[in-house]
């Protein structure tokens, strides 16, 4: 995921956050709040599907929803979960990748 920053806002790379502690995998909630400041102050957001199976990912949002916890290296997932599920975000959202997986991706993700 590609986020363009508002032009009013400071330019930040996600590098500039420090969101991984080797030593404590825990640091989920760090990391959904870091990527969910960087999603609410962006002017456009692209999305890159390319080797994203659409099938995997609905199983994945299928579990996510039902103990809401990010596990494994699923960050993607999570991502375009929160996408999908905000219409302010969504909006300013585009999918990248061959028309199939796109249009496989709008029907899982109902949009």
């Amino acid at each position: 995921m590609r986020i363009r920053q508002r032009s009013d806002q400071p330019r930040r790379v996600f590098k500039d956050y420090d969101l991984f502690d080797e030593s404590d995998f825990t640091s989920a909630t760090k990391i959904q709040s870091t990527l969910r400041q960087l999603m609410d102050g962006s002017e456009r957001i692209h999305f890159n599907l390319e080797g994203l199976d659409p099938e995997r990912y609905a199983r994945w949002a299928r579990v996510f929803e039902s103990d809401g916890r990010l596990w494994g290296p699923n960050v993607t997932n999570w991502e375009l979960y929160t996408v999908s599920h905000n219409d302010a975000l969504w909006s300013r959202t585009t999918l990248f990748g061959s028309d199939e997986n796109v249009a496989a991706f709008r029907k899982v993700l109902g949009k």
